[in-house]
């Protein structure tokens, strides 16, 4: 004869089941009858709490912005998972791996399984600026691609390399615009890193990737050294590069190579 097991019924806190519920970890003291309830062991116990109106409203909003911030970077180029991966592996930046963002550093040259992938967000980042430069010259130079991805696609893109010497700007006039930017040609400064370009897509500005990406850059692109930030350098600049470097620098001054 088969004896079936004596189950007890689940025990239920808050009346029927909520959606969106959150866990919340409550403390209490566990008795028996052969222990005193002064010797009794901590438990944690598990309990449904409805969220109150303010957390669900947040839920809501964080919801909406995943949401949006997914549809604006369907026309960025896409950041595959094993990309991804080989970017790590070949960087020292501490990355943010949540949903929200990637930040990642890939060190290349001509015969990487993922030239093709490095070529395209090079292509959609020139584009974007107006920049010339065909895809051998590209690939010969000792570049460093930093790129910032969102829902697996890249919004920003940064192409650094290593330089030895800039010249200091001045200005023309008493306007600091990037109009009356005069290069210094007669003086050579140190610099170390060269900015060649950098595209931040505008969906997504005046959230701090274009400082990210830079300060990326200056963390690994020489190993163990973070460059300083009188070592770096700009190309000839856009007003709104212009207006950024300024700002990154602290100053209105800054190097041009």
């Amino acid at each position: 004869m088969k004896m079936s097991r004596r189950t007890t019924p689940k025990r239920t806190f808050g009346g029927p089941k909520i959606a969106n519920k959150k866990r919340v970890r409550v403390e209490a003291p566990i008795a028996d009858a052969e222990t005193p309830s002064s010797a009794c062991e901590d438990y944690l116990s598990v309990f449904d709490v409805e969220p109150t109106p303010e957390e669900e409203s947040r839920f809501k909003k964080r919801s909406r912005m995943a949401d949006k911030s997914e549809e604006l970077a369907q026309h960025c180029v896409s950041f595959p998972n094993s990309l991804k991966q080989y970017a790590k592996m070949l960087s020292n930046i501490s990355h943010d791996d949540s949903e929200t963002y990637l930040l990642h550093h890939m060190q290349f040259n001509k015969y990487s399984a993922f030239r093709k992938k490095i070529l395209e967000i090079k292509d959609y980042t020139d584009e974007n600026l107006g920049f010339v430069q065909d895809e051998e010259e590209f690939l010969t130079k000792q570049y460093r691609v930093f790129v910032y991805v969102t829902n697996g696609r890249v919004i920003g893109c940064l192409i650094a390399e290593q330089i030895r010497r800039a010249n200091p700007i001045v200005y023309t006039g008493t306007a600091r615009n990037v109009d009356s930017v005069l290069i210094k040609t007669d003086e050579r400064k140190k610099a170390i890193l060269g900015v060649s370009r950098m595209y931040v897509d505008y969906n997504f500005r005046k959230q701090g990737i274009a400082t990210k990406l830079l300060d990326a850059a200056r963390s690994d692109l020489v190993s163990n050294y973070v460059c300083k930030k009188k070592h770096v350098a700009f190309t000839r600049t856009t007003n709104d590069g212009h207006e950024f470097a300024k700002k990154y620098m602290e100053q209105d001054l800054y190097l041009v190579y």
